[in-house]
């Protein structure tokens, strides 16, 4: 069972380690990418489409960005559940990006153990 406070926790330090990872290369749209779903699973989404307005301005012939996109907006219209949001997209990666994202599971990684430290320890 998740514990909401717990969950809303993670996502917020997951929001700034993205946001400090943008400021750091903001010309890589997986950052971008990274961010706006976060931001949708806080259901946070007029933050998000201004982040997939960014990724979009960055790469805007980018197909599997697009599917991205959709699905933000499917979730803003609440005609998907974010329960079910976990479908994934498969993107094609370059070199680079393949390196960063290594990079954002192992973030991803060092804070859901976080998260899930914080969800066994004993009240």
């Amino acid at each position: 069972m998740e514990d909401p406070a717990a969950a809303a926790s993670f996502r917020t330090e997951a929001i700034r380690a993205l946001e400090k990872a943008r400021t750091l290369a903001p010309q890589d749209v997986i950052y971008a990418l990274e961010l706006a779903s976060v931001l949708d699973s806080a259901e946070r989404f007029a933050e998000a489409e201004w982040v997939f307005y960014d990724a979009l301005q960055l790469d805007p012939k980018s197909i599997s960005l697009r599917r991205y996109y959709e699905r933000h907006l499917e979730l803003w219209r609440g005609l998907i559940a974010p329960k079910e949001e976990g479908r994934e997209l498969v993107v094609p990666a370059s070199p680079q990006q393949t390196t960063i994202r290594k990079s954002v599971e192992s973030l991803k990684k060092g804070l859901l153990s976080k998260i899930t430290a914080a969800t066994l320890r004993p009240t």
